[in-house]
């Protein structure tokens, strides 16, 4: 399931005076509010997709792999670098939790399997502070023999 939301014209609304029935005395003029315009946006959420079966975890598996794929170039000694694109400037990396945190694909239902693999990328970061390329890739081939396994006729919840 995904959501989306399009902001629509900010709404301006006037903040009013705390004691408006105080009128013009001057002792409590300090605790008036500015009369400033107070900006809200307004969110409306889309229509919602909805997915599940054979399509939804074909997503998940390919906004996985295209993670996977992008932070397996720099593991093991002759790893290489990536080059991230960061406004406007650009950043050559080898290390795999700022890479994984750097992507974010247009495809909602690949986006939450990249997600997926972001948060074990964070986690071991966290735990260790090193391996977390290691730890995507490990991630992927568990994620991918589930997949298999679910796709002919096993308990999801058991594997």
């Amino acid at each position: 399931m995904s959501f989306s939301f399009s902001i629509s014209k900010p709404l301006a609304f006037p903040q009013q005076p705390l004691f408006s029935s105080l009128g013009g005395n001057k002792r409590a003029s300090g605790i008036w509010r500015n009369h400033q315009v107070v900006n809200k946006l307004v969110a409306r959420a889309g229509p919602k997709k909805i997915s599940f079966g054979k399509d939804c975890r074909e997503a998940l598996q390919a906004g996985i792999d295209k993670l996977a794929d992008a932070v397996s170039l720099t593991l093991g000694p002759n790893g290489r670098n990536v080059v991230l694109s960061d406004s406007k400037t650009l950043k050559v990396v080898n290390d795999g939790v700022t890479i994984a945190r750097a992507i974010e694909l247009p495809d909602s239902m690949e986006n939450i399997g990249a997600i997926l693999i972001q948060e074990v990328a964070s986690k071991m970061n966290d735990m260790a502070g090193d391996g977390t390329t290691t730890a995507i890739i490990l991630a992927r081939e568990m994620i991918k023999t589930g997949m298999v396994a679910v796709s002919f006729g096993a308990n999801p919840v058991f594997v």
